[in-house]
């Protein structure tokens, strides 16, 4: 972005719309509290797109930057211990959740031929959200059966 325009950037602006594509104002943060130059980094094709469903949505823009660059953090207390140590008698039990989002092509591939019981060399030519809905719906189908 050119200087002058990056210069008229208001202090508390965490995204900036401009000649259709968004822009990240990575240093957010430090601007609420002292003067500094905004840094500009422009969304990637699937941040925008996820931009653009969480602004429909109704989200502040905090909300967004923080669903689109900030990871959970992990809160450690007595209980998960205990149940880490009952995990390891069984391996049946050993379960982790994960949203489906978070995995890439092949861990999705992976799961939905685990599911399917059988290997489809085919699949591997679907685009990634198409690979999700199927699983999804092979897991929706198997939950009804």
């Amino acid at each position: 972005m050119a200087t002058q325009s990056a210069q008229s950037i208001a202090a508390h602006t965490i995204f900036v719309e401009r000649d259709g594509w968004v822009y990240y104002v990575t240093n957010w943060q430090k601007r609420f509290n002292e003067p500094a130059r905004p840094k500009l980094v422009r969304l990637s094709p699937r941040h925008f797109v996820r931009y653009q469903e969480f602004k429909q949505a109704g989200r502040s823009p905090k909300t967004i930057a923080y669903l689109l660059f900030k990871k959970a953090a992990v809160k450690a207390t007595a209980a998960p211990v205990m149940e880490i140590t009952r995990l390891k008698k069984s391996a049946d039990e050993r379960t982790v959740t994960v949203d489906i989002a978070m995995l890439n092509h092949e861990q999705v591939l992976s799961l939905l031929q685990r599911a399917l019981g059988e290997r489809f060399p085919g699949l591997r030519t679907m685009a990634l959200a198409e690979i999700r809905r199927l699983y999804l719906a092979v897991q929706a189908l198997k939950r009804q059966s």
